[in-house]
């Protein structure tokens, strides 16, 4: 009798364990995402984008130990950044025309917006110690220094430039169809 016993809770036993292991992954599960979006604002800009710049940037990141070998990560970072021009702040007194001359004055070109895209940088080389270095913090700070560098004043003055020199190619052609008359550009 107790052998019976014995042999019964075994294969209940291994019953359970098998419908434990195994029998619930034959559940079908159904994963539901709502997602209520409202519109907050609604603004108009004015800006005409005329240059978009990608640049990558190699960031590197080490942490030097004296006893333990040093951490390193390589990352390269993918931005994106656009210059434009406020085409709202050109006033009727920044217009100008003779018989067959139309004077305009371009505000000042400004950078509309520096990106990081993400989906485009990559890290490819990591050597780190999983029980003394944060990757994660480590991917963030270069992330934020790449961002910085992106917003600088040297990257910043390359998209100013670029879109000076892109505004004619792009504004002449069409205000000259527009208007039939030669179209001379100046800047504030």
């Amino acid at each position: 009798m107790k052998p019976i016993i014995s042999y019964v809770i075994v294969i209940a036993l291994t019953l359970f364990a098998g419908w434990f292991l195994f029998g619930k992954k034959t559940f079908n599960e159904v994963s539901e995402i709502t997602n209520d979006a409202a519109i907050t604002k609604i603004q108009a800009i004015g800006k005409l984008e005329l240059v978009q710049i990608n640049i990558k940037d190699v960031l590197e990141y080490t942490i030097k130990r004296d006893y333990l070998p040093d951490s390193r990560m390589l990352i390269m970072v993918n931005g994106e950044m656009a210059g434009c021009v406020d085409l709202q702040k050109i006033a009727e007194e920044n217009i100008t025309e003779t018989k067959d001359t139309l004077f305009i004055k371009l505000p000042a070109p400004e950078v509309c917006y520096t990106k990081i895209n993400h989906s485009k940088s990559k890290v490819y080389n990591a050597s780190t110690f999983s029980w003394l270095d944060d990757e994660t913090q480590m991917v963030e700070s270069l992330y934020k220094k790449a961002d910085a560098y992106f917003s600088s004043d040297s990257i910043k003055t390359i998209i100013v430039a670029e879109t000076k020199k892109n505004a004619p190619t792009i504004l002449v052609p069409l205000l000259e169809n527009i208007s039939n008359k030669k179209v001379i550009l100046r800047y504030e």
